[in-house]
C-alpha cells in the first residue's frame, strides 16, 4: 500500500498530489503511522488464515469440493492463505470486499459499482477480477459482500498522527542535534568573505567536511575552525522519546482495532488471556462476518435451514499444547462432550479412522439427579450396577 492509498484511506485531502510541501509533511511520518496500521492488519490476517472452514450438508459435516475450495485452493490462482491473507487486507484498507463464485472457484473483485435498491436486493455491475471483467451483473443475494465500518479507526490514526506530528518534529530535532558535529569557524577580519557567493562556497565546504565520513578540511591563514563539544545525554534521550511515541501510536491504534496491546507489540506477557480477549472482542465479529457472507453466496436459504452451510472453527488459531491440555482433554472425553477425533481435530492433527474415534465416551461415576435422589444416603455417587458405602455400612451392623 503506498502513500498516496494510504492517506487516502485515513481520509486526509485527495488534492494532495498538486501539493508537494503537504507530500513531503506526510512522508515524515508516513512509516510510523503505516507500520502501527500494517502490524494491527497482518495479526487479524494470520490468525483469520489459520481457521479451517468446516461444511456440512442437511447437518452432517462433509469434506467436499466446497470443503477443498475454502481450506487449500479457492481458485487456480491462489491458495487458500493466499486468498484469505488478500481478503482480509483488501477489507480493512477499503472497508468493504466483494467475493464472487464462479463455477467452483471463488474470488475477490479487485473493482465494482454497488448499485442500492432500497427493498429490493443490490446489484454489483462492473466486476473485475485482476484486469478481466466478468460484464455480469450480480445480485446481492448471489455473492458475498462484506462491508467494515472503520471510522473509528480511521479517525483515531488521524488524530494520532496530528498530535504526536509536532512532537516527533521535536524529538527528530534534538536527536540530529545530539549526533551530529557543531562546529564555529572563526576568520579574522581582513579574511571575511566580500559577498554572499564566496560564504556559500565555504558553507558548502564545511557542509561536505561534517557529512563525509573521510574528508579533509583545508585550514588557510586566518581560518580557525573550533568544535564544540556536544553531549550524547541529549542523545539518548530523544531516542527514547521517539520510541515512546512509536509505542504510544502503536498502542492507540491497536487499541481501535480492538487487538490486544501485547498481541500488537508482540509481547510474551500473559499471552493467553491475551488471545482470548484477541478472539473475543476483535476476530469473532469479522469472522462472523465472512461466514454469513459465504454462506449467502454458496447457500440458498431452504438449504442452509436444512443444516447445509459453513461454519468457521477459530479453535485453530490458538496453539494447543498437548502435555498442557492433558488434563482437560481427559474431562472433554470422559464426561461425552468430545470424542477422540474431535480432540485430534482440535489439536492440529489427522482424525483417526475407526468407529470408536468418533463415539462420545462417558465415565461411569456420572449419574442423574433423579437416580441420586433415589440413593439411601443423600449425596451418595455410585457407579452404574454397584452398591453404596452407605448399604456396605448398613450389611455390616446387621451383621
Amino acid at each position: 500500500m503506498g502513500v498516496k492509498n494510504f492517506w487516502k484511506i485515513l481520509g486526509f485531502r485527495k488534492d494532495f498530489e498538486d501539493d508537494q510541501v503537504y507530500i513531503e509533511k506526510l512522508k515524515k511520518h508516513f512509516s510510523m503511522a503505516e507500520l502501527s496500521y500494517e502490524i494491527c492488519v497482518q495479526r487479524i490476517a494470520k490468525a483469520i488464515c489459520k481457521c479451517e472452514y468446516r461444511t456440512y450438508e442437511k447437518g452432517k459435516e462433509v469434506k467436499g469440493s466446497v470443503y477443498y475450495r475454502l481450506n487449500v485452493r479457492p481458485n487456480p490462482n491462489q491458495t487458500a492463505t493466499e486468498f484469505w491473507q488478500s481478503v482480509v487486507e483488501k477489507l480493512y484498507d477499503e472497508q468493504e470486499v466483494l467475493l464472487i463464485s464462479e463455477g467452483k472457484n471463488l474470488y475477490v473483485a479487485d473493482g465494482f459499482t454497488k448499485t442500492e435498491h432500497g427493498l429490493a436486493p443490490d446489484t454489483f455491475e462492473h466486476v473485475s477480477v485482476g484486469d478481466y471483467d466478468l460484464n455480469k451483473i450480480y445480485k446481492a443475494t448471489e455473492v458475498a459482500y462484506i462491508q467494515l465500518s472503520n471510522q473509528k479507526i480511521k479517525s483515531l490514526l488521524k488524530s494520532t498522527m496530528d498530535e504526536y506530528q509536532e512532537l516527533m518534529d521535536i524529538a527528530s530535532v534534538a536527536y540530529k542535534n545530539g549526533v551530529g558535529m557543531k562546529a564555529k569557524l572563526h576568520i579574522s577580519k581582513n579574511r571575511q568573505p566580500a559577498d554572499d557567493k564566496a560564504k556559500a562556497v565555504i558553507q558548502k565546504a564545511m557542509k561536505q567536511f561534517f557529512e563525509d565520513p573521510n574528508s579533509c578540511y583545508m585550514e588557510y591563514d586566518g581560518f580557525d575552525l573550533q568544535p564544540f563539544d556536544t553531549s550524547r545525554k541529549t542523545t539518548q534521550q530523544s531516542t527514547r522519546d521517539i520510541k515512546a511515541m512509536l509505542d504510544d501510536v502503536l498502542e492507540m491504534t491497536s487499541k481501535a482495532f480492538l487487538i490486544p496491546t501485547n498481541i500488537a507489540n508482540g509481547e510474551v506477557t500473559d499471552t493467553s488471556k491475551a488471545v482470548d480477549d484477541f478472539l473475543t472482542f476483535c476476530l469473532d465479529s469479522v469472522l462472523r462476518l465472512i461466514e454469513d457472507g459465504l454462506n449467502n453466496a454458496l447457500y440458498s436459504e431452504k438449504e442452509y435451514l436444512a443444516g447445509t452451510k459453513v461454519k468457521i472453527n477459530a479453535q485453530t488459531i490458538k496453539h494447543v499444547d498437548v502435555l498442557d491440555a492433558s488434563g482437560a482433554i481427559d474431562k472433554l472425553i470422559s464426561c461425552g462432550a468430545k470424542s477422540v477425533n474431535d480432540i485430534l481435530r482440535i489439536m492440529g492433527d489427522e482424525p483417526i479412522e475407526e468407529d470408536w474415534a468418533d463415539v462420545h465416551w462417558i465415565t461411569k461415576n456420572y449419574t442423574s439427579i433423579d437416580n441420586l435422589q433415589k440413593m439411601p444416603m443423600e449425596g451418595a455417587m455410585t457407579q452404574e450396577g454397584g452398591e453404596t458405602d452407605a448399604e456396605d455400612e448398613n450389611a455390616e451392623l446387621q451383621e
